[in-house]
């Protein structure tokens, strides 16, 4: 054999061990990378599975290490998850959630120094993770430094999705506080960007609602609140029994509003700012029942199915003692005297007060009017449109083009 036939034989099995070289590597690599993409996809649902399949990565052995401690605490530094943590960190050193664990671990041990330390530098390493940011916030409420505890709160809701669930509720009793109050206000008046999501809350929250009334009340046109935010915040002091503390918040929304007298005497309120101090359809009603909105202004409409009856329409008052006016005008109503829908003023426990029917809509061109008396000691009352039991085939309809109640010395 030549040596230029020999070296062609040995530069072709070259290339094969090359070849067999690259593709044994391209193998090994290949198969790191499905473990570790599988260990990925498992450690969503089973992170210590997740580190039998990719037991190199720390990100999944910190899970490991964080799942193992959730599922049996235990402050002892040789156990399974310290031994995780540790190892997740020699790892990856910044892999937060193994540092929590030993923190934990600490705490556990009643070593705070140690627990404050790690916290320290898990805060300083990702300002993402929720578990050292609440630590931030635990640290300046046990110094007292409000202002500080308030930015960590802002900082924690801004970098955090987990954040709301659990600060929100914390925040909503805090404001009770009034120097609490008047810090939080101060943040607020920034506009974060959790601060539209934070006063929904406490709007649509019964508990602690007065205290957001005055945080409401205190902010002014500086908080970035909405009318709507505002209407619940008023259902919620009513839910909670805080009547007058509704009507003066209520005030805010409409200073034109008199206590003495009925409101919104043509159904104009838009639907997300109906108040139980406006007209409104009771969640119960029977049939079907709607406020609408006009060229005009507003009506209310109605159609009862035959054999059916009960509150199609109520407004919440709070009249002094004294004998009212109410009148209005109807369309379509054209009913037997025994079924005419009737006008109800009742006592907040149920109480009636006075009553008076409607007439058909063809008399007195739907011009209706009556007098009902409030006593001493009724507060807080109910006013109603209550449909009767009708035999007519197509049941009870008609609408409501507007009604007032008034003091009768203001007629």
């Amino acid at each position: 054999m030549s040596l230029a036939s020999t070296k062609q034989v040995v530069d072709l099995h070259s290339v094969k061990l090359h070849r067999v070289t690259l593709a044994f590597v391209a193998v090994m690599f290949g198969g790191l990378a499905v473990a570790n993409a599988a260990g990925n996809v498992v450690a969503k649902v089973d992170p210590i599975q997740a580190h039998v399949l990719a037991p190199w990565d720390g990100r999944i052995t910190a899970d490991a290490a964080n799942l193992s401690f959730a599922m049996r605490p235990d402050a002892n530094e040789s156990s399974d998850p310290a031994k995780l943590a540790k190892l997740a960190l020699r790892q990856d050193p910044t892999t937060v959630k193994a540092l929590n664990v030993l923190a934990f671990q600490a705490q556990l041990r009643g070593d705070t120094r140690r627990a404050n330390e790690i916290f320290a530098y898990s805060a300083n390493l990702s300002r993402r993770e929720l578990r050292p940011q609440i630590w931030k916030i635990e640290s300046s409420v046990a110094r007292g430094d409000i202002r500080g505890a308030l930015n960590n709160y802002d900082l924690a809701l801004r970098t955090s999705t987990e954040a709301n669930s659990l600060l929100y509720p914390v925040l909503k009793v805090a404001i009770s506080e009034p120097k609490i109050r008047a810090a939080l206000l101060q943040l607020l008046s920034k506009r974060p960007k959790w601060a539209p999501s934070f006063l929904s809350y406490l709007g649509s929250s019964r508990t602690n609602a007065v205290a957001a009334m005055h945080l409401f009340i205190e902010g002014g046109s500086n908080l970035p609140a909405t009318n709507q935010d505002r209407a619940n915040l008023v259902k919620a002091l009513i839910s909670d029994g805080k009547y007058d503390d509704a009507w003066n918040f209520y005030r805010t929304l409409h200073p034109q509003a008199d206590r003495r007298m009925s409101r919104d005497p043509n159904f104009v309120v838009e639907e997300g700012l109906r108040t139980p101090f406006d007209w409104h359809v009771p969640e119960d009603a029977i049939g079907f029942a709607t406020l609408l909105r006009t060229r005009q202004g507003g009506l209310f409409e109605f159609s009862m199915p035959p054999a059916t009856g009960g509150a199609m329409l109520k407004q919440l008052e709070m009249l002094p003692p004294g004998i009212y006016h109410l009148d209005g005008q109807s369309s379509g109503i054209s009913q037997p005297s025994g079924s005419l829908p009737y006008w109800s003023l009742t006592c907040l426990n149920g109480n009636q007060l006075g009553r008076f029917n409607l007439t058909n809509s063809d008399v007195n061109g739907g011009r209706f009017s009556g007098e009902l008396k409030v006593p001493a000691h009724c507060n807080i009352q109910v006013l109603s449109l209550i449909a009767r039991s009708s035999d007519e085939v197509e049941g009870l309809t008609g609408q409501i083009l507007h009604v007032a109640l008034r003091p009768k010395e203001g007629r």
